[in-house]
């Protein structure tokens, strides 16, 4: 049964074969089935495997330089019957443990006849690599029709389905799978194992044209129907205080906020996903979002993140990371195949991930560093204009996220630290200038700027009370980034006006419709 691994490969290997569009397919694991035969005793047992992913690449050209990888998870074989599955992944078959994975790379792919093929290609399983043709099917084309009763990302008019069938037959013994019994002669399982793969492939054709409405509808298409909430940063509380400038800023700006004194705020902490009911988790980004009421009628709007740089630096790159990121029903996880793809086709998002993921992670909202990610520029009163980022720099100590994993009941553990901290005691940022130099990038929220470029510690931000988005008037405000004072305007960042623009959709669906109870209610908050 162990070999039954070795048609997850295959299955991929006929997608190889979507040779009649172009780019990339993905399987589409909602529709397909990579399952297997094997001999017990006298009767054939089937199974299968449930969490695969992978990718063809089509020179429709030139169809016999197609190339397709896959990878499979071996813990995911199931044949219905939980005994014999745990015998299945023990050291005497896939020894799940020690070979969590297999994968399969096509070497060549033979057409021989209108719509069969041959997928020649080497399959890695249990630490050994053999060659293995798949004979395979074509079965049909055509556009997708949209999700049936599940959402499946990217599925829509506007990508294209493929189907295909593919069979060979494998000897475990090949792969040192050589586990056995006999009954009075009788070889308990079979060395042969018969590989049957079902597959629909898709690929997205020509992208829609960026809209901010398109960017809205795909947030509510990933994160499912939530009325009334923001489509990102659904989960969060109201705060209040106020920030206490210095005066050292207004020699970068002109903006009124930066003349010493004290202006009051409103702020809001968030977590990023559209998803409002989401248990809290550590490594989810934290927003910080604050509106600076000023005194001559002027408001400036910062929406901020608790990581170094964004992870992408185009509109068209944002709609990609939301079509590759959304998550498989079935799975409740992204397919790392479609994830893959992005990263390829976006090298800025793939070094981008790496900063990001490298970067140390404070225990909660009260100790993180909070960044604006774009550029913007400062106009001082001499008319001088320079590019610059801003961070919110904690007073609160740094401590590193805890290794206990917060049970079922603490799913807003975060956000109780958080309240508790407040009516512990008013917490404090110190707003902290980055002035960039000519050459640093102001265009491109992927990249930092270099670690030696001046900083200015413009004043203290002081947050002393929260309360639930139900009663905020936070929960009424659009943190829209374009939102700037006279002395502060923005950049060349492409993102900017997309983020501008979006945060208006998002913002006028929710304000038409009902709004239901936060996860974060006001007897939480309440002291």
């Amino acid at each position: 049964m162990k070999r039954a691994t070795l048609l997850i490969a295959f299955s991929a290997l006929f997608i190889t074969h979507a040779a009649f569009a172009s780019d990339i397919y993905f399987i589409d694991k909602n529709h397909s089935n990579v399952g297997f035969l094997i001999r017990h005793l006298f009767t054939k047992v089937p199974g299968r495997f449930t969490d695969f992913s992978g990718q063809i690449s089509f020179d429709e050209a030139n169809p016999d330089q197609s190339a397709v990888e896959v990878t499979i998870k071996t813990a995911s074989v199931n044949t219905d019957n939980d005994t014999r599955d745990k015998d299945l992944k023990s050291p005497n078959f896939f020894d799940v443990e020690r070979f969590p994975e297999m994968t399969f790379r096509s070497k060549s792919v033979k057409w021989t006849g209108q719509n069969t093929a041959e997928v020649t290609g080497d399959l890695t399983m249990h630490g050994v690599t053999k060659e293995v043709v798949l004979k395979t099917e074509f079965t049909g084309k055509g556009k997708g029709a949209g999700p049936q009763g599940t959402i499946v990302p990217g599925r829509d008019a506007t990508t294209m389905v493929t189907g295909w069938e593919a069979t060979t037959t494998l000897r475990r013994s090949d792969f040192g799978i050589t586990w056995n019994q006999t009954i009075e002669g009788t070889r308990v399982v079979a060395d042969d194992v018969q590989i049957q793969l079902r597959v629909e492939a898709e690929k997205l054709l020509t992208p829609p044209a960026i809209s901010p409405a398109l960017m809205i509808n795909t947030l509510e298409q990933n994160n499912g129907p939530h009325p009334g909430f923001r489509r990102i940063h659904a989960k969060g509380v109201g705060v209040s205080g106020y920030f206490e400038s210095n005066g050292r800023g207004a020699a970068l700006s002109k903006a009124s906020v930066f003349l010493p004194g004290r202006v009051p705020i409103i702020g809001r902490f968030s977590l990023s996903p559209g998803q409002p009911y989401a248990a809290d988790s550590p490594h989810t980004a934290r927003g910080m979002a604050i509106l600076f009421k000023l005194p001559d009628g002027e408001e400036w709007r910062t929406a901020m993140l608790n990581i170094p740089v964004f992870i992408v630096n185009t509109p068209e790159g944002f709609y990609d990371f939301l079509l590759a990121s959304a998550s498989y029903p079935a799975t409740d996880a992204p397919d790392p195949a479609r994830m893959q793809a992005f990263l390829a086709k976006h090298p800025e998002s793939a070094k981008a991930r790496q900063s990001i993921r490298s970067y140390p992670v404070s225990s909660g909202f009260a100790n993180s560093t909070y960044n604006s990610l774009n550029a913007f520029r400062f106009i001082n009163a001499k008319g001088a204009v320079v590019p610059v980022r801003w961070s919110m720099v904690p007073a609160q100590p740094f401590e590193p996220i805890s290794t206990a994993v917060p049970g079922q009941a603490d799913k807003n553990y975060l956000f109780d630290a958080l309240i508790a901290s407040i009516h512990n005691s008013p917490l404090q940022w110190h707003l902290v200038i980055t002035v960039g130099q000519p050459g640093d990038p102001t265009n491109d929220a992927t990249l930092p700027w270099p670690p030696d470029r001046e900083q200015v510690d413009a004043g203290t931000l002081t947050i002393d009370h929260v309360e639930s988005d139900d009663t905020s008037p936070a929960r009424d405000i659009n943190f829209d980034p374009l939102v700037l004072p006279s002395g502060i305007a923005s950049s060349d960042d492409p993102l900017l006006n997309t983020r501008s623009a979006a945060y208006s959709v998002s913002f006028t669906r929710r304000e038409g419709e009902h709004k239901d109870t936060s996860a974060v209610s006001p007897a939480q908050t309440g002291p």
